[in-house]
C-alpha cells in the first residue's frame, strides 16, 4: 500500500512484486483504509463465511470424514463417472 503513494501507475509493478492479479491490488487498494483499521485492531483474517445448510449437511460431514481417514491411511480414492 506505500508503494501505491510513489508510483503514478502501481498496480501493473504491484501484481509482478506480489505475484497477485489486478483484481486482488484493487481491491486492496480501495479498500486499504479498512483493511488498515482491522489489521491495526488485530481482527483481519478472522471472518468466518456463512455457509447455507443443505438437506444433506450430515451425508457431507460423513463423506468429508470418511475422505479425510482415507487420504491420512493413503488409501487411493477413485471415483467412477
Amino acid at each position: 500500500m506505500e508503494k501505491t503513494k510513489k508510483n503514478k501507475h502501481p498496480a501493473k509493478e504491484l501484481t509482478v512484486l506480489f505475484k497477485v492479479g489486478k483484481t486482488q491490488i484493487y481491491g486492496i487498494l480501495k479498500n486499504k483504509i479498512k483493511i488498515k483499521d482491522e489489521w491495526a485492531k488485530g481482527t483481519a483474517g478472522h471472518v468466518k463465511r456463512i455457509t447455507k445448510s443443505t438437506d444433506y449437511d450430515e451425508i457431507n460431514r460423513a463423506m468429508f470424514q470418511w475422505f479425510v481417514s482415507a487420504r491420512a491411511l493413503k488409501e487411493f480414492l477413485f471415483l467412477d463417472h
